[in-house]
């Protein structure tokens, strides 16, 4: 029922490739189902139409989920319009509502675990000269009692051949941006990406297709200041026999402002004693050589 026909639901320009962090969902489906603590909670039902009509494409879905706990029964619904322009060129717009049915607050006057939420916004995405591609998008949510900003934007550009890939991002993401429906790695940032990757290719040799490449991610906080940088320098090799290996190094650098505990231990095994790493403000440098296989997928 959730993965027939996502293509229809897709949202701005979510890069694919080696060493390529996941990007921002505004509506992601696996949220459903589940309360704040990640406990399954029942699914009573839901609606899912998807389809084309001329050059627009059409997404909608409505699901309910029970009461469970203090988790109210839950509508989840989002809409997802988009159209086709030129000749292999987008814009469209994206609405998602989380609402609890019934009042936010309890007799009591708690909050549930649960409350209402919504994210909208609009998305362009341009095909030119055969090889550019560019565009953007704009969030923006909406969660009670929360204050400040809650908008997010992004922009790129991309310029690939037969030898050649050529990729740039840019994004902000405010630090009270919250799609609770959908599905966002880290907020209160600002975030630049570049890759370049070169290939190789033979219609004959048992190596198929070779591709050094590089990945950098420069990670700020709203004050500018360097918060994360990532790099990935690898080589991927694709086989005839549709196997392939990536041999990889990606040294990282984390600037940790604020101490933070790592939980190592099991609660619900007792005789696991593992004690708690407190982690303390400062700079890091970490260092990770990878390689990674996979078979042909038959």
């Amino acid at each position: 029922f959730f993965l027939e026909s996502t293509g229809y639901f897709e949202f701005g320009f979510n890069r694919r490739g080696p060493g390529s962090p996941p990007g921002i969902i505004p509506f992601f489906s696996r949220r459903i189902g589940l309360d704040s603590d990640n406990r399954p909670i029942p699914v009573q039902g839901g609606v899912k139409l998807a389809g084309r009509m001329g050059r627009y494409n059409l997404g909608f879905l409505t699901v309910n989920t029970g009461h469970d706990g203090g988790t109210p029964q839950t509508n989840y619904s989002t809409l997802r319009v988009s159209r086709d322009m030129l000749t292999r060129s987008n814009w469209g717009v994206v609405y998602v509502n989380k609402e609890p049915v019934g009042p936010d607050h309890d007799p009591n006057g708690d909050l549930y675990a649960s409350h209402s939420n919504s994210a909208s916004g609009g998305d362009l995405n341009f095909s030119v000269l055969e090889n550019l591609k560019f565009g953007g998008s704009l969030l923006q949510t909406n969660t009670p009692d929360s204050s400040g900003s809650q908008r997010e934007g992004n922009g790129y550009a991309v310029w690939s051949n037969d030898n050649w890939d050529v990729q740039f991002y840019y994004r902000d993401i405010d630090e009270r941006f919250n799609p609770e429906a959908g599905f966002v790695l880290r907020t209160g940032i600002e975030q630049m990406e570049g890759f370049v990757g070169w290939s190789w290719r033979s219609d004959t040799a048992f190596l198929q297709r070779v591709e050094p490449h590089v990945r950098t991610v420069y990670t700020m906080d709203q004050d500018n200041e360097l918060a994360t940088r990532y790099q990935h320098w690898a080589t991927s090799l694709d086989f005839r026999d549709g196997s392939s290996l990536e041999l990889a190094w990606n040294p990282q650098f984390d600037e940790v402002t604020d101490t933070f505990v790592l939980d190592e231990g099991d609660p619900t095994d007792p005789n696991d004693s593992s004690d708690d790493v407190e982690v303390r403000p400062g700079a890091y440098d970490m260092r990770q050589w990878l390689a990674r296989y996979s078979s042909d997928s038959s």
